[in-house]
C-alpha cells in the first residue's frame, strides 16, 4: 500500500470519527449527505454510453429476454414496486 493511499484512508477514517463523534442532528446529516452525493456526482456522467456495436448487442438482448417472457408490462413493474416499496409510490 503505498503512502498517499494510506494517508487518503487515514484521513477518511478522521472524518468518519467526526461525524460519528461531532454530528448530533438529523439536518446536519442530510446536509452532509447531500452535499457529499453532490461532489461524487460531479464530473460523472450517470448516463453510460454505449457504442453502436455495444447498443446492438444490449437491444438484442433485450429483445431476446421479452421473447422468453423474462419482461413486463411497466404498469406490472410499477405495481410491484408500490406493493414492495410503498413510500416511494406516495
Amino acid at each position: 500500500m503505498t503512502t498517499a493511499v494510506m494517508e487518503l484512508e487515514a484521513r477518511k477514517a478522521s472524518v468518519v470519527r467526526r461525524v460519528l463523534t461531532d454530528v448530533n442532528s438529523l439536518e446536519t446529516i442530510d446536509r452532509l449527505d447531500n452535499w457529499l452525493n453532490h461532489e461524487l456526482m460531479k464530473g460523472e456522467s450517470s448516463v453510460k454510453q454505449y457504442n453502436f456495436e455495444e447498443l446492438n448487442d444490449r437491444l438484442m438482448v433485450a429483445e431476446e429476454e421479452i421473447a422468453a417472457g423474462k419482461a413486463y408490462p411497466v404498469e406490472e413493474m410499477f405495481d410491484r414496486m408500490e406493493q414492495k416499496h410503498p413510500w416511494l409510490c406516495e
